[in-house]
């Protein structure tokens, strides 16, 4: 028999951005999968773990949050910013 290679993930596709109100109570949420492709051209989901200690929730500004992917040596980002509040329009009469 011939042993074949188990394949490896080769890329981490990256979660749509996120943008959240400074200084709101409203905290980003963050998937706990994200899509892999391996080697052989297969993709499956993998679970990450994220580093949110970079984010400032009460600082308007733009942030990368990164995440360790289960079972791999690679890293997953996720673009996240912290917009200004608005303040709410007036109503007419």
């Amino acid at each position: 028999t011939v042993p074949v290679p188990s394949a490896t993930t080769t890329k981490v596709t990256t979660p749509a951005g996120i943008t959240y109100v400074a200084g709101s109570s409203q905290t980003p949420q963050y998937p706990s999968t994200v899509k892999v492709t391996y080697s052989n051209g297969d993709t499956d989901t993998a679970q990450v773990q994220w580093d949110t200690s970079s984010v400032k929730l009460d600082t308007v500004g733009k942030y990368t949050v990164k995440g360790t992917v289960a079972g791999t040596d690679k890293t997953a980002e996720r673009p996240s910013r912290a917009s200004t509040p608005t303040a709410p329009r007036p109503t007419s009469p």
